[in-house]
């Protein structure tokens, strides 16, 4: 007697799924042996990562307190240039008040000296 032929077809999807069954079970037992050899890797790197980490943060409090330490010398030459800048401008003054009573004093002697010289110069030309 034949059989129908579903279930033919039943049979060979039966067939298949086993197949398919004991190849993931296969496929699975790989990938656990898998996982077992690359989890003591992993361990490893998650160390290192947070030992770099560690690291990092300690140099970054480093660069930290050195660009505070950086800000405060800025801060005290900019004090001591403004400070040199206001000394420097306050002789400025001091030397241009002081110039301004020189020069009238110049031009007052160069005066005197040409009425003097122009005196003499008279003097002579009546004697002669």
């Amino acid at each position: 007697m034949m059989h129908p032929v579903w279930q033919w077809v039943s049979g060979i999807f039966f067939v298949i799924a086993i197949v398919a069954a004991g190849g993931l079970v296969v496929l699975i037992a790989r990938l656990h042996a898998l996982l077992s050899k690359i989890e003591p890797k992993i361990d490893a790197l998650s160390d290192k990562v947070t030992r770099i980490g560690d690291r990092v943060e300690g140099i970054a409090v480093k660069v930290d307190g050195i660009a505070t330490s950086a800000k405060a010398s800025v801060d005290v030459v900019g004090a001591k240039a403004q400070g040199l800048v206001s000394s420097v401008d306050a002789l400025g003054a001091i030397t241009s008040s002081k110039a301004s009573t020189v020069s009238n004093y110049v031009v007052a002697g160069t005066l005197i000296f040409r009425l003097l010289k122009g005196l003499l110069a008279r003097r002579r030309k009546s004697s002669d």
